[in-house]
């Protein structure tokens, strides 16, 4: 091929000017945000490997083959039972194979880069620069924190793998290579359903090779085979997808290119569709250069291209299963749990597009400027503006799981925290007991066995000297309080890790956390998160109880009291277990906006429930719910349900004296995922009380509802 003169040019050195600070700056990031995001709390999939513990512990190879909703993970599987063996199921291996097989893959892209001897070396560093900044950006810490995003990074490798091996077999004729390429599709078929749609591209890439025709049977059958064991006893949960697929298939077309066209469609749906489609355009003329060149031979075209291919079925295959053609803004194509196979598209289509380049007879350093310049904006443009803020978002979504992974390990059984650990929140509830009983996952560290015991049997006491701290919020939770505040260990000159909490009898009752970046809260009255600040939860110390905060320093080994001691408010959540019978309301006085079941269906219902809402059909419902009289002479304690949207502006619900209408007790409501709870109010010598629940809020997710109170068992 004939090839240009070259030019002593130097500002060509701007591209890697440009991403060598961007590349620093990432990796410290990223390595900076894998440290301080890092929670062994299981999230959403994760516990599922928590209901079936028993037989991961085992090492069952029969729960291998069990599906997870369309897919069999094998592999994955494989890899959270060794961490329930090895690592006390701390997530630690999982994490750690993540960031593996994104390493390895890396690596294979700069190798296949290095192949492409015929481009300057300049442009090879800034093509490897690229792939780098896509393969780490901060955008994957979600992925590499994530258990279950294992299944995608072990298939995009074995994937890669696959073609390497394919590539090998063709080069040297051995059978061993041959096999290892299947056996590589072979793994990436049972780490995720998508990996089934290696195997045409593996046949497709077999063809290209001009490989022995038995060895294409080879490769056919071995593919056919792989799949058709993975239907065994295969049970189908999305029902008519297949024709929902072909009566739209230019809407499913369109999410494959905003799929790949990532990370530029999570900046805009158009400009990345047009870029997915653009990328895929490239793939097919790569492809078809390559035939009428008789070039197929060339190690960089048929991983690059087999991968990118592979990339594109595989959001083909997400169609199937997630596409909803009313929705244009196809977001089911943007979740953040794919987000490893996209960005691992588009290096794979950086080291392609070098491989076209050097394919031209002319103009090949123009094409190069222009390659470069091209990657650098948008890499600039979508990774380093993007991966800050999508890193910031996982932060705080980390903070709120590792939160209410804490309140479980105190004992803390409320629905509305575990929603933030799973969609169905009484599901955590309902199998965490196994890795209580076993000490595993979030229970390894022991913070329970503190529960219980004085606190002078636990720690050595220590002056006040050597701490400091506030508690600054005291709320209830179903079976106890959340406390929150700022600790500093004087000193360590540094925020203690850990903090407990004893009733006022000296007995500790609960624990607590600081965090690097505090914790989110929605109250513009307190100050910024910060690293000092810390959050806890104590079983409940009695509705006339008292809590008081202590800093664990020196090593973990001194206990530092800091604050005064904290009257419980007066009002706890109960459990359901903790209701009494109603107290039935002849007629309430009711605005019209407040209706029976008036309130919004996500909350969902309270069977057997006379209940309220002042949604009503709209936010923007505005009004005042009154009851009558209640007389509660000679008990000590009513229970309210309550439920309420996903904004508390202008909301309230108030017991009130009748005759003076001095509030007796106001609900804490919060800006928390509606659902109905029970609230246990005192009544402290209260003869009569009369229940109101004001809606002023006009926006969006701004409406409250109640029930009829009811006694509270004893």
């Amino acid at each position: 091929m004939p090839q240009e003169s070259p030019k002593r040019t130097y500002w060509q050195y701007l591209y890697l000017l440009v991403l060598l600070p961007c590349l620093i700056y990432t990796l410290f990031y990223v390595v900076r945000a894998i440290k301080f995001d890092y929670s062994p709390v299981p999230i959403w999939d994760s516990w599922r490997s928590v209901q079936y513990l028993d037989r991961l512990l085992a090492f069952d190879l029969r729960h291998f083959w069990v599906q997870h909703n369309e897919h069999r993970i094998v592999f994955p599987e494989m890899a959270y039972a060794l961490d329930y063996i090895l690592f006390r199921g701390e997530q630690l291996l999982p994490f750690a194979c993540n960031i593996v097989c994104q390493l390895v893959q890396l690596a294979l892209l700069w190798w296949l880069l290095m192949r492409l001897k015929d481009m300057p070396m300049i442009f090879r560093l800034t093509l490897g620069f690229s792939c780098t900044l896509f393969m780490l950006s901060a955008m994957h810490v979600q992925g590499f924190l994530g258990t279950f995003e294992l299944q995608w990074y072990m298939s995009n490798l074995a994937a890669v793998l696959a073609f390497v091996f394919l590539t090998q077999a063709e080069r040297t004729g051995r059978l061993a290579m041959l096999a290892a390429s299947i056996g590589a599709a072979v793994v990436a078929t049972y780490t995720t359903g998508n990996g089934m749609m290696v195997w045409p591209v593996l046949v497709g890439m077999s063809v290209l090779l001009r490989l022995p025709r038995a060895r294409i049977a080879a490769v056919a059958i071995a593919g056919a085979l792989s799949i058709g064991a993975y239907f065994i006893g295969y049970s189908f949960v999305s029902q008519g997808r297949a024709t929902l697929l072909l009566t739209h298939p230019l809407y499913a077309l369109w999410f494959v290119c905003v799929f790949v066209g990532a990370p530029l469609s999570y900046i805009s749906v158009q400009l990345g569709g047009v870029a997915g489609l653009t990328g895929l355009l490239l793939v097919a003329f790569a492809l078809f250069i390559a035939i009428r060149r008789r070039r197929p031979g060339d190690a960089v075209l048929v991983v690059t291209a087999g991968f990118c291919l592979y990339a594109a079925s595989s959001a083909l295959m997400i169609a199937y299963g997630r596409m909803n053609p009313n929705s244009p803004g196809v977001g089911e194509a943007l979740a953040a749990r794919y987000v490893s196979v996209p960005l691992s598209y588009c290096a794979s289509l950086a080291i392609l597009i070098g491989w076209l380049v050097i394919q031209l007879p002319r103009g090949r350093m123009f094409a190069l400027h222009f390659s470069a310049a091209t990657l650098t904006v948008m890499i600039l443009v979508t990774v380093m503006v993007r991966q800050n803020s999508y890193e910031r978002t996982f932060e705080s979504q980390q903070a709120f799981a590792h939160e209410s992974g804490m309140a479980l390990v105190a004992g803390i059984d409320d629905p509305g925290l575990t929603r933030a650990l799973y969609p169905d929140p009484q599901f955590p509830l309902s199998v965490v007991a196994g890795i209580r009983e076993k000490r595993l996952s979030i229970f390894a560290s022991g913070h329970q066995d503190w529960i219980g015991q004085p606190i002078n049997g636990v720690f050595v006491p220590a002056p006040e000297t050597l701490c400091s701290g506030a508690v600054e919020k005291l709320s209830p939770v179903t079976g106890g309080y959340r406390v929150a505040g700022w600790a500093w260990d004087r000193m360590g000159d540094r925020p203690p890790k850990d903090v407990v909490l004893t009733n006022k009898a000296g007995m500790i009752v609960g624990f607590g956390e600081t965090r690097h970046g505090g914790y989110p809260h929605n109250d513009p009255a307190r100050r910024p998160p910060s690293n000092w600040d810390w959050v806890g939860f104590a079983r409940s110390a009695g509705l006339s109880g008292t809590l008081q905060a202590y800093a664990i320093v020196h090593k973990g080994e001194m206990a530092c009291s800091f604050g005064s001691p904290q009257a419980a408010p007066g009002i706890e959540l109960l459990a359901p277990n903790q209701v009494g019978p109603p107290i039935h309301i002849a007629e309430w006085k009711a605005d019209p906006t407040w209706t029976r079941n008036g309130f919004h269906p996500t909350v969902g219902t309270l069977n057997g429930e006379v209940l309220y809402g002042s949604f009503s059909g709209n936010d923007a419902n505005q009004g005042v719910l009154t009851s009558p009289p209640i007389a509660v002479a000679g008990h000590a304690c009513i229970a309210l349900p309550v439920a309420h949207g996903p904004s508390v502006g202008g909301q309230s619900v108030r017991v009130v004296d009748p005759a003076s209408g001095k509030v007796i007790q106001s609900l804490p409501l919060s800006d928390t995922p509606g659902i109905w709870q029970y609230w246990g109010i005192e009544l402290q010598g209260t003869d009569s009380l009369s229940i109101v629940a004001e809606d002023k809020g006009s926006q969006w997710g701004q409406w409250v509802a109640i029930g009829e109170p009811h006694w509270c068992l004893q």
